[in-house]
């Protein structure tokens, strides 16, 4: 009989003669792991440690700081002594607490910028300093290369350090298709990999390159010309002209209205106001009312709304002057137009994983400068927000002072000064 053994075959004895697969172990044990997340809990002294999600027992019992995130990925951002940093799962530094600002960590980046006593440079996902923090300022990694800042001036390095394009232009944006925008003797213009000019510094404003296009500022017009500078769109347009989903928004005599890829106008340029297509509708203006067309322009919403958001996860905020109101009211609808979630709130912000941010605005009293000659006291507005799901169910009251993130089934709140996070069951991580 072989000695050797295989884990995905192996069998262990359970209960005496039940034997199960590891890998079914492996699968359990997992699943049993992820119903118990770590969640910050702010303490009394202001300090975060992290707990258990279901018993709220602290976890890394010895680790308090000024502020901390959920674990995402298996790590998560800390905050201490106005310091950043991030630890894995059993509180170990996976990133020293000693950077000011670290942008947007993921644990599948090798390269993360990072900045400290006002230099900036390059780590590695596990902290160790790969390019120095000699920059005023650095940019993520696009097509290999990363803009840079040096005494007012930017330039480009590859994932070694070593600067590939000088360091001489006074603006640099990311490469996309092959192409940067720069910015010189205030014109932009367009360089390659290897820092030659491929499009001359002669336009006014433009964007990055999107199949094969870009969106550029002649004479105070806006068109779009190819990688060869040739003009596909003519320049005649009041603002940037840039394709999503095969259609461009364009403004033209201040209207508004859609164009294709060979400068066709496919829906006429007839609306006041007009935001591109989400989810196959676009919201549009016209005779001081919003309603929504499709990409053929055929009216979808009636116009009949003050305002309508674009569409996201299949519903639009919208907002209307209810009866003898002075102020509008906002509420949500499909995308059949019916009105899913009544027009009740002060203002509301569009759904995101489920769930949207509504407020209700509150008078309160202020009181004026003794030394004021106006009334000694005065009345201002102050919203308080909370948490509704698609069916217009509350999830959050609307008592907070800021909704600050979602995520993974847990609210960060503001209330009376105070940032804890809170769960979809109202159970808020937080010492009374």
């Amino acid at each position: 009989m072989s000695n050797s053994t295989n884990i995905n075959t192996s069998l262990v004895p359970v209960q005496n003669t039940e034997l199960v697969k590891v890998e079914n172990i492996l699968k359990i044990t997992n699943k049993l792991l992820s119903q118990n997340k770590l969640v910050p809990f702010l303490k009394k002294n202001g300090k975060y440690i992290y707990v258990d999600s279901v018993t709220m027992k602290p976890v890394l019992k010895k680790l308090e700081y000024d502020d901390a995130s959920l674990f995402k990925d298996r790590f998560a951002e800390v905050k201490l002594d106005n310091k950043i940093g991030y630890i894995d799962m059993m509180g170990n530094e996976v990133i020293p607490l000693i950077y000011d600002d670290i942008n947007n960590f993921s644990i599948k980046d090798s390269i993360i910028p990072v900045s400290q006593n006002k230099k900036a440079g390059y780590i590695e996902k596990y902290g160790k300093e790969i390019i120095p923090l000699i920059y005023d300022r650095v940019s993520r990694f696009t097509e290999g290369l990363a803009s840079v800042k040096h005494n007012g001036k930017y330039g480009y390095i590859n994932k070694n350090g070593k600067v590939v394009i000088p360091i001489k232009f006074d603006e640099a944006y990311k490469f996309s298709e092959g192409f940067a925008r720069v910015k010189l003797n205030d014109k932009y213009g367009f360089i390659d990999k290897y820092g030659k000019e491929v499009l001359p510094f002669r336009f006014e404003d433009a964007n990055d390159f999107l199949d094969g296009l870009v969106s550029v500022k002649i004479k105070g017009k806006y068109g779009c010309i190819d990688k060869n500078g040739k003009e596909v769109i003519p320049f005649r347009f009041e603002d940037e002209v840039n394709f999503f989903q095969s259609l461009a928004l364009v403004k033209f005599k201040d209207k508004y209205g859609f164009i294709n890829k060979d400068g066709k106008e496919v829906i006429p340029t007839i609306y006041d106001y007009a935001n591109k297509f989400s989810e196959g509708l676009a919201t549009v203006k016209i005779n001081g009312k919003y309603g929504c067309i499709d990409k053929k322009g055929n009216k979808v919403i009636p116009f009949m709304y003050d305002k309508i958001f674009t569409f996201s996860e299949g519903l639009a905020v919208v907002s209307n002057k209810n009866n003898f109101e002075i102020l509008s009211k906002f509420g949500f609808i499909n995308r059949e137009g019916k009105v899913v979630v009544p027009m009740i709130y002060d203002s509301a912000e569009s759904f995101i994983n489920g769930y949207a941010c509504v407020y209700i605005d509150k008078l309160q009293v202020k009181e004026t400068s003794k030394y004021s000659d106006e009334l000694r006291n005065k009345f201002f507005r102050v919203s308080k927000r909370g948490v509704i799901d698609k069916k217009g169910e509350e999830i959050l009251k609307p008592i907070y002072e800021s909704i600050v993130s979602y995520s993974d089934g847990f609210f960060k709140v503001r209330l009376n000064d105070k940032s804890f996070y809170i769960d979809k069951e109202g159970r808020e991580f937080r010492e009374k």
